[in-house]
């Protein structure tokens, strides 16, 4: 069993549609024969393809039936993601329901979840321009937001299938025991330096039956985190401009809160001078250098290491004081053009 990626199909196999990319050069001439006979070279009935985002061409989804259909008569299970061109997209509950009233079993969303596939967790959210195209696209900082939150319950997913798969004998309930459960191996590689994710334990799951969102009570720490600065490189200013300030609040806070002592305060000061020296980068956008990057990747680690740190037992952070966040609002907009490929490529994890 393998698990491939390609994203980018616009399917617009229906016949009363005219949306096909062969209106884009001749180079996407019969681009859905060549992915179908592709797919079929490569891909088996065991294997997984993630597909993540701009599926159908589709505006609604009865519309999706044909293009669904094409997925489905290919081989493997199949993943979908939300891109921006899937108007189609709707709840979860909905979309689920239209698969099983045409019977496609091998077709599923990637929305606030995860999937387990062949020993390999799948977790994610939809992808957004890296800056505000002169506010064509609503609120930005919204939508970036109401992502980055999607993101963060599909990898609260990720660690309870974790702790599942660790503990085969156990049924859902267990998740909310309260005990010291043991989990698979999970590595962390974050691409923002804000949240912290890296050295946290914490999982927030929704409970359906309750209708509400519950914190998961074991504490699931990642094996591995491979903290780089290169890995933010690229990232656009304004969203790394928007998590250092989340860092920031996070050093304050565990400075003020009523737990904190003198070790904590060493990790906390730390946090708080690596960040000082990236300031000149945050407040007026200068060239980001490996050594910022990597202190501000230092900077967000540090802000939660502090929270989670095992001091004398693990120190919690239980505090009692006022949480509050900070907004740096800079305007960096940037027209940048999609880029689609026609290769119709497979690739192999």
């Amino acid at each position: 069993m393998a698990l491939f990626a390609i994203s980018d199909l616009h399917l617009s196999t229906a016949a009363d549609t005219d949306k096909s990319m062969e209106v884009f050069g001749k180079k996407w001439t019969g681009y859905t024969e060549r992915l179908e006979k592709n797919w079929r070279a490569v891909v088996s009935d065991g294997d997984t393809v993630v597909i993540p985002g701009d599926v159908s061409w589709s505006i609604s989804l009865p519309g999706t039936q044909s293009d669904f259909s094409f997925l489905h008569a290919l081989p493997g299970k199949k993943i979908l993601g939300k891109g921006n061109h899937d108007f189609w997209w709707s709840t979860e509950t909905k979309m689920n329901a239209y698969l099983s009233s045409l019977g496609f079993d091998d077709i599923r969303f990637l929305h606030n979840n995860a999937f387990l596939c062949d020993g390999r967790i799948v977790c994610g959210t939809r992808g957004w321009f890296s800056e505000d195209d002169e506010g064509a696209h609503g609120d930005f900082e919204k939508l970036v937001n109401r992502e980055a939150t999607r993101l963060q319950l599909s990898l609260d997913a990720a660690k309870a299938i974790a702790v599942m798969l660790k503990n085969p004998d156990k049924d859902w309930r267990y998740l909310y025991e309260n005990t010291n459960a043991k989990a698979l191996p999970i590595a962390a590689v974050p691409t923002t330096c804000g949240t912290g994710s890296e050295v946290t334990g914490v999982a927030v799951l929704t409970r359906h039956d309750l209708k509400t969102k519950v914190s998961m009570t074991h504490r699931i720490f990642p094996t591995l985190a491979l903290v780089d600065g290169k890995y933010i490189l690229n990232t656009p200013h304004r969203i790394i401009v928007n998590t250092a300030i989340d860092a920031l609040s996070h050093l304050i806070e565990s400075v003020i809160n009523t737990l904190a002592d003198k070790y904590s305060d060493m990790v906390a000061f730390a946090g708080l001078n690596a960040w000082r020296e990236c300031k000149p980068f945050i407040e007026n956008e200068t060239p980001l250098t490996v050594e910022a990057a990597q202190k501000l990747m230092h900077a967000s680690t540090l802000a939660r290491a502090e929270l989670y740190a095992d001091l004398s037992g693990q120190y919690s952070a239980r505090n009692r004081c006022r949480h509050f966040s900070g907004k740096l609002s800079l305007l960096c907009r940037r027209k940048q053009k999609s880029r689609y490929s026609s290769s119709g490529r497979f690739f192999k994890y």
